[in-house]
């Protein structure tokens, strides 16, 4: 689980799916807990896991939903039936 600040202010705690859902409807997330030395981490972390992800799939269009994010993802680690990764 993730801490962001929403631009209506509003903090909240989203999945992994849910952030990458939002971020690919271009919601300006702020990661509250997130220190400014990890920010281009973070960002290439999300980047290259869409990617590896997108491309395990086959696919070329982002998932807009947390739903299709999680089924994306899952297809990364189809040997864990308890989504332990």
């Amino acid at each position: 689980m993730f801490r962001v600040t929403a631009p209506s202010g509003v903090v909240t705690r989203l999945s992994l799916p849910e952030v990458l859902a939002r971020l690919t409807a271009s919601e300006d997330l702020v990661f509250t807990a997130l220190r400014p030395h990890q920010r281009a981490a973070w960002h290439a972390f999300n980047v290259q896991l869409a990617v590896l992800a997108l491309e395990h799939a086959g696919r070329e269009e982002l998932p807009t939903t947390a739903d299709g994010w999680r089924e994306l993802l899952r297809t990364l680690t189809a040997g864990y039936r308890d989504d332990a990764p």
